[in-house]
């Protein structure tokens, strides 16, 4: 275990490794020795920027112990790719899968870094050959990336896009049934929703059989305060709460929801 530093205001969080995964996952470390559930996901679960992030909320109102695997500028192709995520998230009696932006991902286009989603790290002769014009070697991060896509030319740009959501859907699927049971969907909506992801996307994904929880987050709530980590423990603790009570997970006495 190690003690990391983040953000403006130099918040103080345990950090620490799972064996077989070189990522350092946000703690305190939970039990996985008896049942937990999981919460798999990026920026907002892994709450650099905030003293107790939705997991670490969710765990206190259900009385029970909820993996946070969270990393920051995790996405589907991290989440697909960790052992330690595939292992102990495969192993929960309940998973959180917070969907991750719809740019962070290798597809037709370009590559992204294995552990940071959120860097371009290469781009693809076909996205050479859609915008000769754009010099793609001054573009480190898929946003702006993606941003200079749009604003080169909006009706190229569809065509990234909608390759973009092609491989979304298909990653995100695996990431769903690498999980012993059928998760929750949380998908944040509003200004800080994930970049690139739809409504339609995160149904594809959902089908009939998984369940997908929307909370309405905008930019202001998002940044470090604590109230968007209270919106999204209150929205899914409930929830998490009805399947524990069949599995047989909550105790004589409920706690109540406290975040």
């Amino acid at each position: 275990m190690t003690m990391m530093y983040a953000g403006p205001r130099r918040l103080a969080f345990q950090a620490f490794r799972y064996e077989g995964s070189p990522l350092f996952f946000r703690g305190p470390a939970a039990r996985l020795d008896r049942p937990y559930v999981a919460v798999l996901g990026g920026a907002m679960a892994f709450g650099r920027e905030v003293s107790r992030p939705y997991p670490t909320r969710m765990a206190d109102a259900l009385g029970h112990d909820v993996v946070n695997l969270a990393i920051a500028h995790a996405g589907p192709d991290l989440l697909l790719a960790d052992p330690a995520i595939r292992r102990i998230g495969g192993a929960a009696i309940m998973a959180v899968v917070e969907t991750p932006d719809g740019w962070n991902l290798s597809n037709p286009f370009y590559r992204v870094h294995p552990r940071r989603n959120d860097r371009v790290i290469a781009v693809s002769d076909a996205l050479r050959a859609l915008f000769p014009e754009v010099e793609f070697c001054d573009i480190n991060f898929t946003r702006h990336l993606m941003q200079a896509l749009r604003v080169t030319d909006a009706e190229r740009c569809a065509e990234v896009e909608a390759a973009l959501a092609e491989t979304w859907i298909n990653q995100m699927r695996q990431v769903v049934a690498g999980l012993t049971t059928v998760p929750i969907l949380m998908h944040i909506t509003g200004s800080s929703a994930p970049k690139g992801v739809t409504a339609g996307m995160v149904r594809a994904v959902a089908g009939s059989d998984i369940r997908v929880i929307n909370v309405a987050i905008d930019a202001n709530s998002y940044a470090p305060v604590d109230p968007a980590h209270a919106k999204i423990a209150n929205a899914i603790a409930p929830v998490v709460r009805v399947g524990a009570r069949s599995l047989h997970m909550a105790g004589a006495a409920e706690p109540q929801v406290a975040v």
